[in-house]
């Protein structure tokens, strides 16, 4: 109910500044709805939301790295977001001997480096998150939960001149222009003392150490890359930290920076983490909310125009809801995954969210392996990154609880609809009768071409999956983590050596046909109104595309 009240309250706000916003609704009565899309009714433009995707390891990229050929995820991924890429320990750290405390400079580059040229390599950007301070750049360096120093630098000019070092020698390996078309980021969760804290976890020098980490490591970029460099900050925001997010924001907008002595430092977006407990338990916050309160606070200070996005997120553990078991995806492989993924970005478009960024779409680690359902409504939704959002309502017939949503928007002569059918509940059954009625100038007197995907059990192999595992006696304790995750190419999920093999020589080939999105077509005249009918499956989503032929 909170995530409803929050939604009118934002619409009605808006429409009270004269703004107009996209409808998507939610209808707690219905299996089935009538949506009316008017596309002379043009809104906003529609974020490119599934263009970034994080992976642990800074280095888990190579010079070499290529695409595996098995998805084109790469097609709409544009940023691939490196975590803890200045180190934190000794396997991470860049330097040639990180115990070595009597030399500083003893750098070596080259695993990130490597990283940053593979996923050029792949056809994106990195977003290359610094800040976990090396072993030997702390005084007394400590290992916190997330296998990570958490401690300050001793030295923030010797924090400075480590990464103007570290950014100088990108520019040397790949030139200035195009390391100044990357992106910046300052650690995860910069107010969670499980990543970084000063003093006993001291709030007020924890948040004093971390603007200062900030500052220092502003000027060493506007240094060597200028002062249009892109850099930003990702909070916690949803759950409560050991000091108050906002805080930071602040000195952002009217602190003093404790690298230049002036006013203010420069940021360019800000991010949170958004985590379900599970796919049946939401968090006390939605996204929206989540971001509308780091927003709120930088448009309290001044601060206008920057960008949003969620940096890590989704959903935290399995169907079971224990946190030992985990989803390395932090995604389901059920059909739900879809129309939650759907219902998520619609949301985003809706609040002006402009990315988040996913622990992966595929059965592989990252970029490798073959699609997941969450993967198609991945892909789907870039198709309308760019395009304007055009107006649409929904007239509901009463039904049992069903959440269902829609977003219809236009870009070079192709209208795009995606719509869910979704309830919080993995065993769902009930399908949603939805109807569109399009009010299109544009189309009339023509023909047009009419492309539809179902993103449901057909294009999803983990159903299959699912009765393999009986047939084969897989059992629970063949996964590291939570066995409903659809990455079973990690062996961070299926691990057990007997389940592995069976997987690898007799399933996966197979579930390679099964993870496949079919595409229908057909053409017709339009001739006033184009009404478009579907039977949309219990937790799985719709996706057309509608161009003149």
């Amino acid at each position: 109910m909170r995530s409803i009240i929050f939604r009118w309250v934002m619409r009605f706000a808006a429409a009270a500044a004269g703004i107009t916003l996209l409808f998507s609704i939610i209808l707690p009565w219905i299996n089935g709805a009538e949506y009316e899309i008017n596309t002379a009714d043009e809104r906003y433009t529609v974020n490119a939301v599934t263009d970034t995707i994080n992976v642990w390891s800074p280095y888990a990229f190579s010079a070499d790295t290529q695409p595996d050929g098995e998805n084109d995820v790469m097609s709409f991924v544009k940023y691939i977001e490196l975590m803890s890429a200045t180190g934190g320990n000794a396997e991470l750290d860049p330097f040639v001997d990180p115990s070595d405390r009597t030399t500083k400079t003893d750098y070596d580059f080259s695993r990130i480096i490597g990283s940053c040229r593979g996923i050029l390599n792949l056809g994106a950007k990195p977003l290359i998150k610094l800040g976990n301070v090396p072993m030997k750049l702390s005084a007394e360096p400590l290992i916190g939960a997330f296998g990570v120093n958490v401690r300050p630098p001793e030295d923030y000019n010797e924090w400075y001149r480590f990464i103007c070092d570290y950014v100088g020698a990108l520019v040397d390996e790949f030139g200035l222009s195009e390391v100044q078309s990357w992106r910046f980021g300052l650690l995860t969760e910069f107010e969670n003392a499980d990543w970084f804290y000063a003093g006993d976890k001291d709030p007020e020098l924890s948040k004093e150490a971390y603007c200062k980490l900030y500052d220092y490591t502003v000027k060493a970029l506007t240094d060597i890359l200028g002062n249009d460099v892109y850099i930003g900050a990702h909070a916690m925001a949803a759950t409560e930290g050991i000091w108050d997010e906002r805080e930071f924001i602040r000195h952002c907008a009217e602190g003093t920076n404790y690298a230049t002595g002036e006013k203010g430092t420069r940021i360019c977006y800000l991010a949170a983490s958004h985590y379900d407990g599970s796919v049946e338990a939401s968090a006390d916050m939605t996204p929206a909310e989540t971001i509308e309160h780091l927003r709120s606070a930088a448009e309290e200070y001044g601060l206008y125009n920057l960008h949003y996005g969620i940096d890590e997120g989704r959903i935290y553990g399995g169907a079971d809801g224990k946190d030992d078991r985990q989803l390395l995806s932090r995604a389901v492989g059920y059909n739900i995954q879809a129309a939650y993924d759907a219902k998520q970005y619609i949301e985003f478009a809706e609040n002006d969210i402009d990315y988040f960024s996913s622990w992966g779409y595929t059965t592989g680690s990252s970029v490798w392996g073959y699609p997941s359902l969450s993967y198609y409504t991945a892909q789907c939704f870039a198709k309308m990154a760019g395009a304007k959002a055009v107006g649409i309502t929904a007239n509901a017939s009463k039904l049992p609880k069903v959440e269902t949503g829609a977003l219809a928007a236009k870009k070079d002569g192709t209208l795009y609809i995606m719509a869910y059918n979704y309830k919080q509940r993995i065993k769902y059954s009930l399908k949603s009768n939805t109807v569109f009625k399009i009010d299109v100038p544009e189309f009339q007197g023509k023909t047009v071409e009419i492309k539809k995907y179902l993103i449901d059990s057909d294009a999803n192999f983990f159903d299959e999956w699912q009765s393999d595992r009986l047939k084969y006696g897989i059992l629970k304790n063949s996964f590291s983590w939570s066995p409903d995750d659809f990455a079973l190419d990690s062996d961070t999920t299926l691990c057990g050596e007997r389940a592995k093999k069976i997987y690898r020589e007799q399933l996966r080939e197979k579930y390679k046909q099964c993870a496949v999105l079919d595409c229908t077509a057909e053409t017709v005249e339009v001739d006033g109104e184009l009404v478009l009918k579907n039977a949309t499956d219990p937790n799985t989503v719709v996706f057309y595309e509608i161009s003149v032929k």
